[in-house]
């Protein structure tokens, strides 16, 4: 019996399976990042507020830089795991059975979205998503430290 477009084998389903437990590991530290990053970030900036202490709304800004990388990181990874789940999905033969290694889908030279270049976490630091989350965050801590400097 032939496997139709929308019935999936057995090997199949798990593999869709796995991705997907994957694709939600990544969103969920993606989602703590960004918790995290807000939390530190404000506490640093409250406290140089605080005592309007530039260096430490200075110092307040590296936290949210290194949380804004690590979240850049994950999201990247998400979108070619994303990416894998669709060429699984397709039954393309750019992924081995069972096969977790992204490595194939990464390189690949085009994309079911058509943007290949969307699993570079360097691209992936500017994102809309990304941006429009940490660039405000910046300009608080920015603002802070030109306020308290004067």
């Amino acid at each position: 019996m032939a496997v139709s477009e929308t019935e999936f084998d057995e090997v199949t389903l798990k593999h869709l399976e796995l991705v997907q437990d994957v694709i939600a590991r990544l969103a969920t530290d993606s989602f703590l990042m960004k918790g995290w990053g807000l939390t530190v970030a404000g506490a640093f900036f409250g406290f140089s507020v605080k005592d309007l202490d530039w260096r430490l709304a200075l110092v307040g800004l590296l936290p949210v830089i290194a949380f804004w990388v690590l979240d850049a990181y994950f999201l990247s990874r998400e979108r070619i795991y994303r990416e894998m789940y669709e060429s699984v999905r397709l039954r393309e033969s750019k992924v081995g059975p069972l096969s977790m290694d992204y490595r194939s889908v990464a390189s690949a030279a085009t994309w079911h979205t058509g943007h290949p270049r969307q699993g570079n976490w360097l691209v992936t630091v500017w994102s809309r998503t990304l941006f429009v989350f940490y660039a405000p965050i910046l300009s608080v801590g920015l603002a802070l430290v030109v306020v308290a400097r004067h």
